[in-house]
């Protein structure tokens, strides 16, 4: 029986997907500036685990009802030895 190998990477379907779609996004259209991309699961999904998501992070990302979501944060860095950028964004 032949199955899909995203059955059994160690990072499932959706974080292959998120990897995938990040790297059609940087070859179709390159980022200024370096990112990172987050998978924050479904409200329900959070809570059924005991978990909720911070004051912090609903202050800065919002509220969302159902669904998954992504959300696209710079990436923090104290000195980019390959940009010369600081960013440190203690806070998100």
């Amino acid at each position: 029986m032949r199955r899909c190998s995203a059955g059994y990477a160690h990072r499932g379907a959706y974080v292959n997907a998120m990897i995938t779609e990040v790297a059609l996004d940087c070859l179709l259209d390159p980022p200024a500036q370096s990112f990172s991309r987050v998978f924050v699961a479904s409200p329900r999904r959070i809570e059924s685990l005991g978990g909720q998501l911070t004051e912090g992070w609903r202050s800065a990302f919002g509220e969302f009802e159902e669904g998954v979501r992504t959300v696209d944060r710079p990436w923090p860095s104290a000195d980019c030895a390959a940009c010369g950028l600081e960013l440190l964004d203690e806070d998100a």
